[in-house]
């Protein structure tokens, strides 16, 4: 019975191991084996050369980022730093700060205690000068009585003035010897005039309020 060969498909015997035309083994696995062993040699070396790329590429990242790394590690120490620097900068600056807040509030204490003198000062001189113009109002309330008093008194005297001038007027000529009295009660009249004004003045300073 005839089989055809598995290489050249021409028609051989079925129990010949091998084709008498091409030589090809008539075994699958023989005549696939090269072809199966290339394959696998190429695998392998694909496989190889694929991993020791993938290990070198691996590698190369690898010192990539650590170096990339510390090169951000380099420039954060270096701001990291700075930082430091300017974080000294700041806590001196504070410093000063609140020294000069310490000064100046002891300076306003200081002016707040000059500030409360000088108004204690000006209070007394207020009050002070609140009293003077008490006192001034006092005299010039006793001085406006004093002179509403006077003039009382002079429209009074005006009044007797002129009705002892009308009656002067209306009366007939004196004697000479009374006229001569008359002249002495005249003459007396100052002094009992001069003591009464005396009496006055007295009864005057005593109602006179004192001041300053």
């Amino acid at each position: 019975m005839a089989k055809q060969c598995i290489a050249c498909k021409r028609e051989i015997s079925k129990g010949q191991q091998e084709c008498p035309l091409c030589g090809a083994p008539q075994s699958y696995l023989k005549f696939y084996l090269k072809t199966i062993s290339i394959v696998l040699i190429i695998a392998a070396t694909i496989i190889f050369f694929g991993l020791n790329f993938h290990s070198k590429s691996k590698q190369n990242l690898a010192t990539e980022i650590k170096q990339r790394f510390e090169a951000q590690l380099k420039a954060n120490s270096g701001q990291i730093e700075d930082l430091k620097s300017k974080l000294h900068t700041t806590e001196a600056q504070l410093s000063e700060a609140a020294q000069a807040i310490e000064k100046t509030q002891s300076q306003q204490s200081a002016n707040a205690s000059q500030t409360n003198q000088m108004v204690e000062q000006l209070r007394a001189k207020l009050n002070e000068s609140e009293g003077e113009v008490k006192r001034q109002s006092e005299r010039a309330g006793w001085l406006s009585r004093e002179n509403a008093r006077l003039k009382d008194q002079i429209k009074q005297l005006d009044e007797q003035i002129s009705s002892l001038t009308q009656v002067a007027n209306n009366t007939s000529p004196v004697p000479t010897q009374v006229a001569e009295e008359n002249d002495t009660n005249t003459t007396s009249d100052p002094a009992l005039a001069d003591s009464n004004t005396s009496e006055e003045n007295e009864e005057k300073a005593e109602e006179t309020p004192p001041y300053k």
